[in-house]
């Protein structure tokens, strides 16, 4: 019987194929998990992503950046609860087309002041649905 070997994932190989020609410098990032998967279409539904190879957050380097994205709407990235292993961020509102497309994929995109770049990406990870809303009615008697 034979073994198959394991391939890696596009992103996987994407980065270890961009590191071995020096386009860019890489630093392979990775998405384990995000929780939770479902949270308010008014947005204020707290992210927290892991995995590895994330940015730390510092006022040090200006021109480092890292952004996190839940479908095409960013997240906003709560730099105190972040670290190389952990992202924390705040979802913004959703639009009609978003609350009707399913599970979206939350990615994250790490650009590094002197060339660095990296990606990550988990598909199906996070839901905007209106039960995930709190509403007030008013009522007249």
């Amino acid at each position: 019987m034979f073994a198959v070997p394991r391939l890696p994932s596009i992103a996987g190989f994407l980065c270890s194929l961009l590191a071995a020609v020096h386009v860019v410098r890489v630093r392979c990032a990775s998405i384990a998990s995000v929780y939770p998967s479902r949270g308010s279409t008014e947005g204020g539904t707290y992210l927290v992503i892991t995995g590895s190879g994330f940015s730390m957050p510092t006022e040090a380097n200006p021109w480092d950046s890292q952004v996190v994205y839940v479908g095409a709407k960013p997240c906003e990235i709560v730099a105190h609860y972040t670290t190389s292993t952990q992202i924390v961020c705040i979802t913004t509102p959703s639009s009609p087309s978003l609350e009707s497309s399913g599970s979206l994929t939350v990615s994250v995109q790490i650009f590094g002041g002197l060339g660095e770049a990296s990606y990550a990406s988990s598909s199906s990870a996070f839901q905007y649905h209106w039960y995930d809303t709190p509403y007030m009615y008013w009522a007249d008697f």
